[in-house]
């Protein structure tokens, strides 16, 4: 219901004033103004629209476009002196026939008619959604602006129970209407500690007016600062702005020289253009020495104690997977953003020399460049980012010419004990979500390395196995399993590495303890399978996996090793492979030469003052045709000429026996072999038991015994370090064997047979195995019964 002189669109169409009493129906778009004099107005509308008020004098220029879906009460209005003409704009249609709002620079026109005094002007304003409403109460507003005099006005106002204080000081009105005449003006106000002062003035034309004016925002807690839009910040933090703004009628542009939060410093600025349109263009730049989004996450998130709680205890800030990232809708949608900081702090990690230059185009940034150096690696590429989708998508590619992976995955807590460096990497990552959880669980990525170095440490020991890696390659696909492919080299041996990891990063944060992998690695002739679960943080105490290794033959391994092995094989070796605190065990082994197959459980302690070699071993069968070929290297051994030049005195030399010194004096050990049928091709010779005890540089074997089916063979032997030579003993003593055994086992078709018993005993000091026999001294008892003397 409306009583009222009404001037609107119709009213300018037709030429004449309206009174309008009854229904009044406002439409978008259009404007409508009430003059009231001495009297009351009243006015609802759809959608829960009210406006009341009981106004001595005033005129109310109302633009239905900005009410919608709000309702607004204006109550115990009383002014006296003054008149308010707002004029917003008109509404017109672009070729998309979407509504673009042209803003006149002062959609207001002010006129003095006396001394201004407002009084109890109470305004609510009830949003049509679930959301509180707000109030806004005008205390006292009191104060003077000639239209020739400079004029002054002090305000004292609430706002949803949060006092204001505010003070206008300006120019005479008639240089306002004339922006041609310069029209300065000033304006304070106060809210509990913040303190905000704008000097400036109104120039120009009065077809391209111009606003400039000097900004300062300050406080002693910044919360008095944000609670004004109900949020909570650090009350034991100060803040400080210090700017410049100009405000022409299509720009508006924004210079900050100091911008302080807490102890964060920086200098943004930020312009504007055609802001009265729907489509503005936004320039912001931010240029700082130190900036820690740790501490400014504490200014605007959370409750007060918890910002308090998070600013004693930085070192357990952390990123979570629910923080937004990227906003579902963005503010902008042309952009050019331009970012210098020196130093920037996040999750109490540092990045430095951060330089991005981003522009977005109708939502859309295409290879923007950036540039930012971490603790263990300077990135350098681009970054493209299209927010048309309902959900944003976001790809990166960067490259670096050194990148420290093992210090990278410590600091991220993602891994412990990993050694490894590139000195060139690139990656590709493109993903697509609003919060972290989401970036991560939609991360498609493809990682290249090369000229890199890694290397295998003992947790124990810090024995260090270096593995050059030539190139590397890891991708990872959501829903599906993460591979690693590597080639490189061990000790001059091509190796290549394959590794499948199961791919869990959708499930809830924290309910990942570990993860299973599948490892392939192929080296020195050698295929090494790993399957089973490594725990997360990947640490190596803990990790337990299946173990399967194979080649043709054993001492395809001597130039990686360095070490003489005997030529046997092919072979095959089981176990599951557990790395634990004190070292390595391997149980359930199944080790596979020909027909031969030995079981039993091996333990490497580490954590010993001189690591400690365990192995238990039995086998069911074993058939000594499978291990020709020790004899054969042993004759070869034993009747090259020692004296004679290596062809490669430096390759020979890197190589070492099982019972060179040197090898001896790095571990202890004691092997124990039982064998419960041993074989000769088709020669049954019975059961055999080893044992081998190797301690503080002494190697014996205690004993080697075969039981015959008529007789035994026991051998003992010793090898202990004295002084600068190495003291040898052998004791053999071999009862009814059938020697023809032996002899097949050297010439398969031969007929030789006959029985042997010998008792023998031999002891040599001597600097090297060359000269045993020159040093040596003792006997040898024996006798023969033959029974193929022709043979």
């Amino acid at each position: 219901p409306l009583s009222s002189p009404v001037s609107s669109l119709l009213s300018h169409i037709t030429g004449y004033e309206q009174v309008v009493k009854g229904n009044y129906f406002l439409t978008p778009g259009s404007w409508t103004t009430f003059t009231v004099e001495d009297g009351s107005l009243l006015l609802t509308g759809q959608e829960g629209f009210k406006l009341k008020a009981d106004i001595t004098s005033a005129q109310i220029t109302v633009h239905i476009w900005s009410l919608m879906k709000r309702e607004i009460n204006l109550e115990n209005i009383t002014v006296y002196g003054i008149t308010v003409d707002v004029n917003p704009g008109t509404s017109v249609a672009n070729k998309d026939d979407e509504k673009k709002y042209n803003a006149e620079l002062f959609p207001f026109t002010l006129y003095q008619t006396g001394d201004i005094d407002l009084e109890d002007v109470t305004v609510t304003i009830e949003p049509a959604e679930t959301e509180p409403p707000v109030t806004f109460h005008l205390v006292k507003a009191a104060g003077t602006l000639g239209q020739d005099a400079r004029g002054e006005i002090t305000v004292k106002a609430i706002l949803d129970d949060r006092e204001f204080k505010a003070a206008l000081q300006a120019g005479p009105l008639a240089d306002l209407s004339s922006p041609d005449t310069y029209w300065p003006f000033t304006m304070q106000m106060h809210h509990k500690s913040v303190s905000f002062d704008v000097t400036g003035s109104v120039a120009g034309t009065v077809e391209e007016p111009i606003v400039t004016a000097d900004l300062s925002l300050s406080g002693e807690h910044f919360d008095d600062v944000v609670s004004i839009a109900d949020l909570h910040g650090s009350r034991s933090q100060p803040f400080n702005l210090q700017g410049t703004t100009t405000l022409s009628k299509e720009n508006i542009k924004m210079g900050f020289s100091k911008v302080q939060l807490g102890s964060q410093i920086f200098s943004p600025s930020a312009m504007i253009e055609n802001y009265s349109s729907t489509d503005p263009r936004y320039h912001i730049k931010i240029k700082g020495e130190h900036l820690d989004l740790d501490e400014l996450k504490g200014f605007f998130g959370g409750e007060k104690e918890q910002a308090a709680e998070a600013e004693n205890e930085r070192e357990v800030v952390q990123i979570n997977r629910d923080d937004i990232i990227l906003p579902a809708t963005f503010p902008f949608k042309n952009l050019v953003l331009d970012i210098d900081l020196h130093e920037v702090l996040m999750a109490g990690r540092s990045a430095k020399d951060l330089r991005l230059n981003a522009v977005m185009v109708d939502g859309i940034i295409d290879e923007a460049p950036f540039a930012v150096s971490f603790k263990n690696a300077a990135l350098s590429g681009q970054f493209s980012l299209n927010t048309h989708e309902k959900v944003p998508e976001l790809s990166i590619h960067y490259t670096t010419p050194s990148f420290d992976i093992g210090a990278f995955l410590k600091d991220h807590h993602l891994a412990d004990d990993i050694v490894l460096h590139f000195d060139n990497t690139e990656a590709d990552f493109k993903t697509r979500g609003r919060s972290l959880g989401e970036l991560i669980n939609n991360l498609e990525f493809a990682f290249h390395a090369g000229n890199g170095k890694y290397e295998y440490r003992d947790p124990n020991t810090e024995a260090v196995l270096p593995v050059i890696v030539e190139n590397a390659k890891i991708t990872g696909v959501p829903g599906e399993k993460i591979t690693l492919t590597a080639e490189g080299k061990i000790r001059d041996s091509p190796v290549s590495i394959a590794m499948e990891i199961d791919d869990r990063r959708n499930e809830p944060e924290g309910t990942v303890t570990d993860v299973s992998v599948t490892l392939d690695i192929r080296f020195a002739g050698t295929q090494w399978n790993l399957t089973g679960k490594i725990p997360l943080p990947f640490r190596q105490a803990g990790t337990v996996l299946h173990s399967s290794l194979s080649g043709e033959r054993i001492n395809s391994l001597n130039e990686l090793l360095r070490l003489h092995l005997p030529d046997i094989g092919p072979y095959e070796m089981k176990a599951d492979l557990s790395i634990v605190p004190e070292g390595y065990r391997l149980s359930g082994i199944q080790i596979v030469v020909g027909s031969s197959v030995l079981t039993g459980d091996i333990t490497i302690d580490t954590k010993a003052e001189k690591p400690e070699v365990k192995i238990g071993l039995e086998a069911q069968k074993i058939q000594f045709d499978d291990f020709k070929t020790i004899q054969s290297a042993l004759q070869q051994d034993a009747g090259s000429d020692h004296n004679a030049e290596p062809e490669n005195t430096h390759q020979l030399e890197k190589k070492k026996y099982l019972t060179d010194q040197a090898v001896l004096d790095k571990y202890n050990a004691s092997v124990e072999i039982e064998v419960r049928e041993v074989f000769s091709g088709t020669d049954f010779l019975g059961s055999g038991t080893l044992k081998i005890e190797q301690h503080e540089g002494q190697f014996r074997i205690t004993p080697l015994q075969i039981r015959l089916p008529d007789g035994t063979v026991n051998v003992e032997f010793s090898l202990s370090p004295s002084d600068n030579d190495r003291l040898y003993t052998l004791q053999i003593l071999i009862e009814n064997l059938d020697y023809g055994l032996v002899s097949r086992w050297f010439k398969p078709d031969t007929d030789m047979s006959g029985i042997i018993n010998l008792r023998a005993s031999f002891e040599s000091v001597s600097p090297d195995k060359q000269n045993i026999m020159a040093n040596g001294s003792g006997y040898i008892y024996f006798f023969i019964q033959p029974k193929q003397l022709r043979a």
